[in-house]
């Protein structure tokens, strides 16, 4: 039995456009499957945890012979966040993902031109093909001014592709509240949003001394100090934001962040640095640098927003973010 987690929300509603376009196909191969819609935000985890505490109970009542459940979701990258936060036992469930949002920067990593046919013929077969790294962040403040489920210290939030804190996270804060954002999705302008929110960020984004602390629970922690900091994000993946290149070098296997920091040189300067980044040129200047490391702590003067694979729920000035290795089984 699949089972199709779909989003209709994503990208404008297009993910029942997503749905039919698949139905024939599904009919013509004649598998059992089995739809769940979400209606409002938080349905996607909910769906996603009851799946597979139930094939986790089927696991385990079969004394471990039972097949793990093919769970294949349709969205963008907001909902694979949403889906993945959910899963409650990554042994017990197979992923598929089919893209159907905005940015698409997971999609963007993983299937490298592959038509939506193409994979999805590949989900049907029911078989894992890899298995790749999940990424997590932990609080460890309180935000007061958030009501979301994460706003406690100690609370801990999964993401796929990556997290950020400071200008970056702002970005995406202002592009996901944006007005142009349907519009200029339904064109196939998305990425322009990103840009115009990424340029209004840059004067809204303060700056602030950062202590980052590399590896904090190895043998060999590495501390950073930046007196005028303005992002670090951690990837996972090659791609966030609808495109940007951070960390090009990034693996989504090898149990590693790739974290990149900027900060100490003039915000003025990153309007030149800025059209670089979808190459990686961003590297070459002062100031920006990348570290690989399976985790960062990260202090900040000031709490600054962070997101998850572009989702803003809280700001925070003291975080961890670490990896968990080849914890997802994908069916593509």
């Amino acid at each position: 039995m699949f089972h199709f987690v779909i989003n209709p929300a994503s990208q404008s509603g297009n993910a029942d456009e997503e749905r039919a376009r698949f139905r024939d196909l599904l009919d013509r191969v004649q598998i059992p499957y089995k739809v769940h819609y979400s209606e409002k935000k938080g349905d996607i985890t909910r769906i996603c945890r009851e799946l597979s505490l139930q094939a986790a109970a089927e696991q385990k009542a079969a004394a471990g012979k039972a097949e793990p459940m093919c769970l294949v979701i349709v969205g963008g990258d907001g909902t694979m966040n949403e889906a993945v936060n959910g899963i409650a036992d990554f042994s017990a469930v197979r992923v598929g993902f089919l893209m159907s949002g905005s940015g698409n920067d997971l999609g963007r990593d993983l299937y490298a031109g592959a038509s939506p046919e193409e994979i999805l013929k590949t989900i049907l077969r029911g078989e894992v093909v890899r298995r790749i790294d999940v990424g997590e962040v932990e609080y460890h403040d309180a935000d007061p001014s958030s009501d979301g489920p994460d706003a406690a210290a100690g609370s801990v939030h999964r993401f796929n592709i990556s997290c950020g804190i400071g200008y970056d996270a702002l970005s995406c804060y202002y592009a996901d509240r944006s007005r142009l954002k349907a519009v200029l999705n339904r064109i196939g302008l998305g990425q322009l949003v990103y840009i115009l929110s990424a340029i209004r960020s840059l004067a809204a984004c303060p700056l602030t001394e950062a202590e980052l602390t590399f590896d904090p629970e190895g043998p060999a922690p590495a501390q950073d100090h930046v007196s005028r900091y303005l992002l670090a994000v951690g990837m996972n993946h090659q791609y966030q934001g609808g495109g940007f290149r951070f960390c090009p070098d990034a693996v989504n296997c090898d149990g590693q962040l790739d974290v990149c920091v900027a900060g100490d040189f003039h915000k003025l300067s990153f309007f030149r640095i800025f059209p670089g980044i979808n190459k990686g040129r961003h590297l070459k200047e002062k100031g920006i640098y990348i570290r690989r490391t399976p985790s960062v702590r990260i202090r900040l003067k000031q709490p600054l927003c962070v997101h998850t694979d572009g989702e803003v729920e809280r700001r925070s000035a003291d975080l961890t973010l670490r990896m968990i290795p080849s914890a997802l089984m994908l069916l593509h």
